[in-house]
Parts: structure tokens; sequence; C-alpha cells
């Protein structure tokens, strides 16, 4: 298992257990069984102990715990909130870089975005990616491409960066 607070590394462990249960064929909640099953067998020690507690209270309460919030509990219990301050930080201080072009902006801040707790809304997004451009690229998604801070949606940008 991991380390407290090494959100990266958990974030692989997860990618690593979804990506076996996906060869498997065991996804989506027809076969949570299988998927806890799963995990209980990655786990050892304390996040072991965590877990099957958690599975005798949802017992015992009459609620099957699913796969999800055992996962969820585990990530709570194990990556604090300070653990991704830094995704925060990052958001509002990653610049543009011309040598990498708006394509890669876009993405380095989606991938910011999906290690934040708490993200930010699309219009704050919106905000963001635009303001750090250079003022013509800004001039021509808003004018020519017609793309509004706090209307347009993720889907339309990026089209419009592509």
């Amino acid at each position: 298992m991991v380390r407290r607070n090494d959100l990266e590394k958990f974030e692989t462990w997860i990618y690593d257990l979804v990506l076996w249960l996906s060869s498997s064929g065991w996804k989506g909640p027809a076969y949570n069984k299988q998927q806890v099953s799963t995990l209980t067998q990655t786990l050892e020690g304390e996040p072991k102990l965590i877990m099957i507690h958690n599975n005798k209270e949802g017992y015992e309460r009459g609620h099957e715990v699913s796969f999800l919030e055992h996962l969820t509990k585990l990530m709570h219990t194990y990556i604090k909130r300070s653990a991704v301050v830094p995704s925060t930080k990052l958001f509002k201080t990653l610049s543009y870089d011309s040598s990498k072009g708006i394509k890669s902006f876009y993405t380095q801040l989606l991938h910011v975005l999906e290690r934040m707790i708490t993200c930010p809304d699309q219009a704050t997004f919106n905000e963001r990616f635009i303001n750090a451009l250079l003022s013509h690229f800004k001039e021509e998604l808003v004018m020519c491409d017609k793309i509004s801070v706090d209307f347009s949606s993720r889907e339309e940008l990026w089209q419009v960066v592509l």
C-alpha cells in the first residue's frame, strides 16, 4: 500500500487496481463483491483493518459498502487535504509557455484540476486559461471563436484549442 499523503503513489495504485479489475471484466456496480474482495486482498495492515471495519459497519446497517465508498474512505484516511494544496497553488500560478503551445497549457491546467480537492467552476477555469494567454490569442478566442469566460463549456474550449 501507500504511505500517508503520497498522492501520486496512491493514484498509481488505484489506477493499477482498476486496470486489473477492468481486464478481469469486473466493471460496474454489478461486480461490487468481486471489486471489494480484490481490494481487500491488495491491502495489508491498518488499511485492511479499516476496510474490514467499514464492511462490518455497512452490513450492520444493512448496506453493502461499494468499492467506490471503500476507495473514498481510504483516500480520506491516507491523503490529507494538505497533500493537494500544491495543486491549488499550481493552478493559480501555472503560466503559458509559447514553446509548448496552447494545447499543452490547456492539458496541463486540466491535469492540475484533476488533483484539486475543490475544483474551480467552469467560469473560473476559463478565466484562468484565457487570462494566461498572450493578448493576440485572447482576442482570437473571444472575438473570433466566440469563447466566453462565463458561458463556454470545457468541450467548446477544447474544440477551439485543437
